[in-house]
């Protein structure tokens, strides 16, 4: 009886994991900010900065300035889409963004 619990129990969250809905990308952006890290399939955005800062200041740097918080996101592209890029290589640091 308990295998047959377990069992179903696993298949639950397989099922859940393989959710194949589309996700909508025409909602409002996630965050409005400048990017302070660009690496090819990866991009560190955060809001709440100047452009001099992103462009003169690491994030470690940003996150020690007098105690202040900032929000802040990594958004990565695991694999192209139909309609969107491939890599984040068009973008330099101190770019202004809305993701």
């Amino acid at each position: 009886m308990k295998r047959i619990l377990v069992l179903f129990v696993l298949s639950l969250f397989v099922t859940a994991g393989c959710n194949s809905e589309e996700q909508d990308y025409t909602s409002n952006p996630t965050i409005e900010g400048y990017i302070v890290s660009v690496k090819d399939k990866e991009i560190l955005v955060v809001h709440g900065i100047t452009k001099d800062q992103a462009v003169t200041m690491s994030w470690n740097e940003l996150s020690r300035v007098d105690d202040k918080r900032y929000e802040a996101h990594i958004f990565h592209i695991n694999f192209n889409i139909d309609g969107f890029f491939e890599s984040f290589s068009d973008f330099k640091k101190g770019d202004k963004v809305r993701v």
